[in-house]
């Protein structure tokens, strides 16, 4: 995991430590999860001891999404009562995935690559 429970419990603005059972295995599951999409589209050795601290932002962001919208719904209607939610159809935003490839060290944009001339 890139983030701790600790952590997403102060996000969850629960206190530190109270998160117990069912609800400390789901935490655990939503962090492994969002450590693995993470992991995914930035390093595959970072830890929770080498991740960059803006991408331990982007895990808790996509962590507490998926503690809120488990079930990943856009919306929701009961009667006449409609919430829609943000981003429910993408795992992780554009600006948290630049997050994520600037921690990474991925650079984008026009560079050019000096290669040796044939022949000469």
């Amino acid at each position: 995991m890139l983030a701790s429970v600790a952590q997403l419990e102060a996000r969850l603005g629960e206190p530190v430590g109270s998160l117990a059972a069912e609800d400390l295995a789901r935490a655990q599951a939503v962090l492994d999860d969002a450590s693995a999409v993470v992991i995914a589209a930035g390093n595959p050795s970072w830890t929770d001891l080498t991740v960059p601290t803006v991408v331990r932002v982007v895990v808790l962001r996509l962590a507490r999404r998926m503690w809120d919208n488990p079930e990943g719904l856009s919306y929701e209607a009961l009667g006449d009562h409609v919430t829609s939610r943000a981003a429910a159809s993408a795992l992780l935003t554009a600006d948290e995935l630049a997050l994520i490839r600037e921690g990474a060290g991925f650079t984008s944009g026009v560079y050019s690559v000096h290669t040796p001339g044939v022949g000469g």
